[in-house]
């Protein structure tokens, strides 16, 4: 991923261990980031884990970050706990460059709807542009002029 990222001529590209540490990057060493790759990943959990507190942040610039989370899983379960967990695109294994920079170029090009409920915050998971239902339906964000 380093490698794609910097053949491509990104000026900055940071990696952590942790997501702790990710996150510590962005808010407390005021790194600049314009979208987080969380991955490759054996095990989802700790992409969620930075997905959650991003989305949780008290920094409006970070809390709307494009989350591009790639895994060795194809596994339903993964993909879903992904979305719900506010992450915007969700890879498997093996991924091509070209790939991967059109999805950070269009997450950063084209952000879709940011959108926060009691339940869930992160980028509005509905493509297709079907009618809300239920009695919680999401809410576009106060300031999306909408």
């Amino acid at each position: 991923m380093r490698a794609i990222c910097r053949a491509s001529d990104f000026d900055h590209v940071y990696e952590t261990e942790t997501a702790k540490d990710a996150f510590r990057t962005m808010l407390i060493d005021e790194k600049p980031v314009d979208v987080v790759i969380c991955g490759p990943l054996t095990h989802v959990d700790t992409g969620l884990k930075l997905a959650r507190a991003i989305r949780k942040s008290s920094t409006e610039e970070i809390r709307r970050l494009p989350i591009i989370m790639v895994s060795t899983s194809a596994v339903v379960e993964d993909i879903v706990a992904a979305r719900d967990a506010g992450v915007t695109e969700f890879l498997t294994l093996p991924v091509s460059s070209e790939m991967l920079m059109t999805r950070i170029a269009h997450s950063i090009a084209h952000p879709r709807e940011f959108v926060a409920t009691g339940s869930y915050a992160g980028p509005d998971r509905r493509r297709l542009g079907l009618p809300r239902k239920g009695e919680e339906r999401r809410k576009r964000a106060p300031d999306s002029g909408l």
